[in-house]
Formats: C-alpha cells, structure tokens, sequence
C-alpha cells in the first residue's frame, strides 16, 4: 500500500484516477485535509470542510468487476470504523447504496468510479467521513431527509483523525480482501445485517430505474414501498403498495418510517 497525503485538493478520486493513469496500481491511497470539488454519487457534491477524511483507494475488483459492488463492502468498513468511536448505544447503519448514517443522519458517502479499459480493470473507491466536522458546516443540510451530521456531534468531542484514517484504512482493505476471495455474497449478507430500513417502508425518488420480471422501467414519480433487503447484483428490493416485487439499480432514497 503506497498513501499519498495532501493538504488541498479538488477532488481525491480525481488524484487517485491521474496516480493510476500514471502507473500507480492497486492499493494506491489518496487523503486530503479538504476538498474544494468533492464529488458524491450522481449529480451531488460532497461538501469537503477541515476536520472530515477524505479518501480515494486505487483497486482492482475481481469478481466480474462490478464496480457497484465496492460501495457496500465500503459502507461495512465505515460503519464498522464508527462503531470505535461511539458508545453501544448509537444506532448506526448502512443506507441503499453507499450511505453510512448515525441514528438516521448521514456521516460519510462512497464513490465507486471504474477507470478506462485499458487501465487493466483498474477502480477508484472514494470516501467522505465526516470526523470532526462542527455544526456550522453541516447547517445547510438540516432540512435532508437524512440530515448530515459528524463522529464529533455524535460522540460530544473530538475524535483523533489520525487513529479514525488508521482504523477506516485498514477496515476497507479487509473487506476488499474478503470480498476478492468469498465473492459478494459476504458482503451481501453483513450489509442486510446492518441495515434499519429492511421491513420498513421507505420512498425512492421519481427517476428510479427498475428490473420487475422481465422488464425494465423508470418510476414517473415517487414511490412507497417496503424495503426487502439489495439482491445478488446489489440493487435495492422493494415491495410495492401493491405488492409487486421491484429490484431498483438506480435510485434515491428520499425518506423512512421508523
């Protein structure tokens, strides 16, 4: 493993694709302090103030190389650096696809992003944790269905960035490597574990693209369903008002009932 740090950069998925352009392979990291142009998944950014970790790994998935698949094995190595840091009692839990969320606010995001054919199958895997992040820099997000929020809020006190950047490294390396030798079912399963939203009703934004039977479709407008758990290839199963079973494997979750 090779890490690379900086003190500003517009983005470290930007960083990590040019190292690997550049001949840097897999097990590349990228960290920076703060990011000006932090990208989230879809159109969204990702609001980079000091005090948060940002981090882009450089890797090569090898089963069937489903770059989707990174951000589930991501979220595990979140949640799980998290649970180091708070008391027993804090809800924490996995959000459909690449949300990590304290009690229902969302603490960190994932960006998987393949890199060219001829990069060797190479991927780059971004994350946003919001560590010691203070509460003025999260105020625009306070309307959010899952509301942003930071291991420092959510624990009273500041957390050491080091030891936090440590722990978050080595955990995403370990489930990299579990899921290079047992596939994603692993992954699948520890995911569902740690879900809140399974059995509960949720609602995905108008645009959702999803697989029912033989067809595929695109939601015209929100939808309500109750959450089933993510199938073999990671797409969000929901079971509609109606009782229809949809796979989404494109979409947004705008809401919850607890």
């Amino acid at each position: 493993m090779r890490v690379f740090r900086f003190d500003h950069l517009d983005s470290t998925n930007t960083k990590a694709r040019e190292l690997a352009a550049s001949g840097f392979g897999e097990g590349t990291v990228v960290v920076a302090i703060t990011q000006t142009a932090g990208r989230g998944r879809g159109d969204h950014t990702w609001h980079s103030p000091k005090g948060g970790i940002y981090l882009s790994a450089v890797v090569r998935p090898n089963v069937g190389r489903r770059v989707t698949d990174l951000s589930f094995l991501a979220g595990i190595a979140v949640m799980e650096t998290i649970r180091n840091f708070l008391t027993a009692e804090r809800v924490i839990s996995v959000k459909w696809p690449n949300d990590c969320l304290i009690d229902g606010k969302k603490v960190s995001g994932v960006l998987g992003e393949a890199l060219s054919s001829s990069e060797n199958g190479l991927a780059v895997l971004g994350i946003g944790l919001n560590a010691n992040v203070v509460a003025s820099e999260l105020a625009a997000f306070e309307g959010n269905a899952f509301p942003a929020t930071s291991l420092l809020l959510e624990g009273g006190a500041p957390v050491n960035y080091e030891v936090v950047l440590a722990t978050l490294v080595e955990r995403l390396f370990d489930w990299y490597e579990r899921y290079g030798k047992d596939g994603f079912s692993v992954v699948q399963q520890h995911w569902e574990r740690h879900c809140r939203f399974i059995g509960e009703k949720v609602r995905i934004a108008a645009g959702a693209v999803y697989r029912e039977g033989g067809r595929t479709g695109l939601e015209p407008s929100p939808v309500t369903a109750t959450c089933l758990g993510i199938d073999e290839y990671g797409a969000l199963v929901l079971s509609t008002m109606q009782g229809e079973r949809r796979h989404y494997f494109a979409g947004e979750l705008i809401c919850y009932s607890r």
